[in-house]
């Protein structure tokens, strides 16, 4: 079963993408800070990665940075989540290392069909980062 952790500080949005994923078939493991996920990320990476931008503390884009450099973290896909529109964040997000970008809040299907985008595009190998 493939995993997706999700690093996300607002219960109810968390719970919200676990049980989504649950129900798509993954394995959610969630984080609720950045300096948590990024910790347990320097053993082993997920297959997936959910970001929120707006963590206390170590905010996302500085979580999705650390992860780039760590050798455990290799090139797991990540997809960053932000209510902040417009494609200034969606730039930063690309720049910090992420794959991906989806502005909260978002419909289900759309985030399902990235995740399984993702996974696949991942599964064949094709470079991600320029």
């Amino acid at each position: 079963m493939k995993t997706v952790a999700i690093v996300e500080d607002e219960d109810s949005i968390a719970l919200a993408l676990r049980v989504l994923m649950e129900r798509e078939g993954f394995a959610p493991q969630r984080y609720a800070d950045g300096a948590e996920a990024v910790a347990a990320m320097s053993e082993a990476a997920p297959d997936l990665l959910l970001l929120d931008v707006g963590l206390p503390g170590l905010g996302g884009f500085a979580v999705c940075e650390a992860l780039r450099r760590q050798p455990a973290f290799g090139q797991a896909p990540i997809l960053m989540m932000s209510a902040a529109a417009g494609a200034h964040a969606a730039e930063r997000a690309k720049a910090a290392g992420a794959d991906d970008f989806l502005v909260k809040p978002f419909d289900a299907r759309d985030l399902v069909a990235r995740v399984r985008a993702l996974m696949a595009r991942d599964a064949g190998g094709e470079a991600r980062h320029g």
